[in-house]
């Protein structure tokens, strides 16, 4: 049986499949060490011990320990390139056996392998572990993309069984990239956004993810066509997305609780919060064609009636081109009706975002969202088809639709939607919110079964 020595400072764990496990885990993975170090970011630093056998992890692991007095480093990538250094350059010496250990042997940590010597590279090596750490310090991530970018780069830390960011090849990016494209998945965001990764933290050094698009013809990069919605598939949606909700109605929707591991009454509070969210988001949806980012980031300030009572203002966080104007909305009444059942829940006029557990759900954990959407539709009996996948994209897909099939002019269609196709045209051409609203009431039926049912309730 394989003995672990407890280093004097710090700790062991595995990392099983991109997850991290006790150190006395019986499953088999890859060894790891986290012990303080005053002189990096957080006081402590984290790296691997590129073995899987817990006597060889536990003597690297003495090797760096009794290298700490003398470390003084400016920053995480240089610690870890030093102690990297000290592993292939010190050995232990021998001590006596002690009752209940195994006796470390003055023998090199290196593991003994075949394997060539990796070639130099530009940037000091860097565990996969900490590049996060390392582009959120360069690149000022905006926080509707936070949550995206991270599991973007989790994706790729599960896949890969490379340890180091030097280790990444041009061919080791094009078998991922192959990768990406036989799972369906939107390749042409996960290859740019590592691709925008590598170049922040690395910006002189060769970027393996510059040719990944150029493997696969342009239909297969990820662009996805999604399906329309029409009147019943919508409020079918809609009716199961109420009954969810109202199983999980909770006394406390109106406030955003923080979850804390283990305790389960507080993410079912959440989770009530969510569907309530979502449940009011889909009249924006409906109604507008907004995507999830634009419902997320909706704020009780855009909606003051101070200046005008026709219309609120609304910038998308993604657009075609960009627009150095918001865009002007018109008011329905479901809208106006969904605004004043949510604002009586409030003891005074509410400030800050107008979807709180939605915002918060879409900035951190954005892929908890397309997992109740997709379940909900699929239990409202609405799937993907021919005609392209059924998600919350499908809203925006249905109200370009019927405004089109109306007959409504792709100007005021784009003025909603905030699409730019013609720049110049957009700006001399303003739109008379009358109009807007008109075209709205003719193309756009109500998402309620009845009038005034289930809004904000």
């Amino acid at each position: 049986m394989e003995t672990i020595l407890t280093p004097p400072c710090g700790f062991l764990y595995k990392r099983v499949n991109g997850k991290y496990c006790p150190a006395t885990s019986p499953k088999d993975g890859t060894f790891y060490y986290r012990f303080p170090l005053p002189s990096t970011p957080g006081g402590h630093v984290s790296v691997s011990l590129r073995t899987r056998d817990a006597e060889e992890a536990s003597r690297r692991a003495l090797v760096l320990t009794t290298s700490l007095p003398t470390l003084s480093v400016p920053n995480l990538a240089e610690a870890i390139s030093i102690l990297l250094r000290v592993i292939k350059s010190r050995t232990l010496p021998a001590s006596p056996r002690e009752p209940g250990t195994v006796a470390v042997a003055a023998q090199s940590p290196v593991p003994s392998s075949s394997a060539p010597e990796p070639q130099l590279t530009p940037f000091p090596r860097v565990a996969l572990s900490d590049i996060w750490f390392l582009f959120t310090q360069k690149y000022q991530v905006a926080s509707s993309s936070l949550g995206c970018y991270r599991q973007i780069l989790r994706n790729f830390q599960n896949w890969t069984v490379v340890e180091y960011a030097d280790e990444i090849t041009r061919p080791l990016a094009e078998e991922y990239t192959r990768h990406l494209f036989a799972s369906k998945i939107s390749a042409r965001t996960e290859l740019n956004t590592l691709k925008r990764i590598w170049q922040t933290i690395w910006p002189d050094a060769p970027n393996p993810w510059n040719t990944g698009l150029r493997l696969q013809p342009k239909e297969r990069t990820g662009v996805f066509r999604y399906r329309r919605l029409s009147l019943d598939e919508a409020r079918a949606f809609h009716r199961q997305l109420r009954r969810e909700r109202d199983q999980r109605r909770s006394p406390d929707r109106g406030r955003i609780i923080r979850c804390r591991p283990g305790d389960a009454d507080r993410r079912k509070v959440i989770d009530a919060q969510l569907y309530d969210d979502l449940h009011d988001a889909l009249y924006f949806a409906w109604n507008y064609g907004m995507r999830v980012g634009s419902l997320a980031n909706l704020r009780w300030e855009d909606f003051s009636t101070k200046l005008n009572a026709d219309f609120f203002l609304h910038i998308p966080p993604k657009t075609k081109g960009t627009k150095p104007w918001p865009l002007e909305i018109p008011y329905l009444p479901e809208i106006v009706t969904l605004l004043v059942n949510r604002m009586v829940r409030y003891p005074k006029p509410p400030t800050g975002w107008l979807f709180p557990c939605l915002h918060e759900t879409y900035t951190y954990h954005p892929t908890r969202i397309t997992s109740v959407v997709k379940r909900v539709m699929i239990a409202a009996g609405v799937r993907d088809d021919h005609r392209g996948r059924a998600s919350m994209h499908s809203f925006r897909a249905s109200f370009i639709t019927r405004m089109d099939e109306a007959g409504c002019p792709s100007g005021i269609t784009d003025s909603i939607t905030g699409h730019a196709p013609q720049t110049m045209h957009d700006l001399y051409s303003h739109s008379c919110i009358t109009v807007k609203r008109r075209w709205l009431i003719r193309a756009i039926p109500p998402l309620s079964d009845k009038k005034g049912e289930g809004m904000g309730r």
